[in-house]
């Protein structure tokens, strides 16, 4: 499952990280709008279901947010929301370099000090348990996918208003 995971989201990633790249973050607007979609996208996350998951609440917290309150019928895959956040974790940790050279302050909280490590070894030993061809798998990946969308629009909108992937 880690493997179709990867492998099948690869291109959404891949959107999340273009539509991220177009903010500059040598300039403070850039900053802003950066840290603006992060805040937006996260809480859409919360407002769609991801209440319960720390991976997410974690983000918002950092971001000053919190959600509109709003959760949606069903909600995300609770493996979906870890998959995709934890691995955020991992490309705010480069990014945070990037923050830093470019002038924007070394405290931002979005950028935490730690790495998901033991989190997401123990999320990849979850997944390796599951049938790819399940159910549950074709939720996961839908649901990943469908976050990845979200953070690519609020990236590409440079907004904090809830969107609606298509």
């Amino acid at each position: 499952m880690r493997h179709l995971l990867r492998t099948a989201t690869a291109q959404d990633h891949a959107q999340v990280d273009e539509a991220f790249s177009r903010f500059d973050l040598a300039g403070a607007e850039g900053r802003a709008g950066f840290l603006a979609a992060h805040r937006g996208a996260s809480a859409d996350c919360l407002a769609r279901g991801a209440r319960s998951e720390p991976e997410c609440l974690d983000m918002v917290a950092r971001l000053a947010g919190g959600g509109s309150g709003r959760v949606s019928r069903g909600g995300f895959d609770p493996l979906a929301i870890r998959y995709v956040f934890l691995g955020a974790r991992f490309g705010l940790g480069v990014l945070k370099r990037q923050w830093i050279e470019a002038g924007g302050p070394a405290n931002e909280p979005l950028f935490d000090e730690t790495g998901p490590g033991e989190e997401w070894r123990g999320l990849l030993g979850v997944l390796a348990t599951l049938d790819p061809e399940s159910p549950r798998a074709a939720r996961i990946l839908d649901d990943a996918r469908a976050i990845f969308a979200i953070f690519a629009l609020h990236a590409s909108h440079g907004t904090t208003d809830r969107l609606e992937p298509a």
